[in-house]
């Protein structure tokens, strides 16, 4: 069991860390971590279910907060669109499928994780340095599996998919 104010203190960096280009799970391991909660001692599947119901939350608030400008997204959606949006999803779900209880097992602890923090920063920084030379509207389907690529970086620990796929777009 997760005690309440140790859920409340995770639930309430979780909403603002979505909106951020930053591992919205890297607090989850770090949190606990810097704090010195004994982490461990929580079950690895309620730990699991707890993040998934944290992401889970987040989400429904930005679809509530976004549902504006998600229905003018919606509006303009066409073959293209779903061509780059399919080809998207394609990588991260193949390796999700295929590593996701390695990567877990293998780079879920605070070392890991800040290692990843510092490869998302990175990423961010050089593509910032990028010249923007195309609009959203113009992706093909090149783009997409590269965004796809981009998604399955971030199962890593620490790797914000926000980050890394304004990155990848860059």
């Amino acid at each position: 069991m997760i005690p309440t104010r140790r859920a409340l203190a995770l639930g309430v960096v979780q909403g603002p860390a979505e909106l951020l280009p930053v591992s919205s799970s890297a607090h989850i391991v770090l949190i606990p971590w810097l704090a010195g909660w004994d982490w461990d001692a929580v079950d690895a599947e309620v730990r699991k279910s707890f993040e998934v119901a944290l992401h889970a939350g987040a989400a429904a608030a930005l679809i509530v907060g976004q549902r504006r400008l998600i229905a003018e997204e919606l509006r303009a959606f066409d073959l293209r669109g779903a061509t780059v949006l399919a080809l998207s999803f394609v990588p991260a779900a193949l390796v999700g499928y295929k590593l996701e209880r390695p990567i877990e097992r293998r780079l879920g602890g605070p070392r890991a994780t800040a290692f990843g923090l510092l490869v998302g920063a990175a990423a961010m920084l050089l593509a910032d340095r990028r010249p923007q030379l195309r609009g959203r509207g113009e992706a093909g389907p090149a783009d997409g599996l590269a965004l796809g690529v981009a998604q399955a970086a971030a199962l890593a620990p620490g790797i914000s998919r926000n980050g890394i796929t304004l990155a990848v777009a860059r």
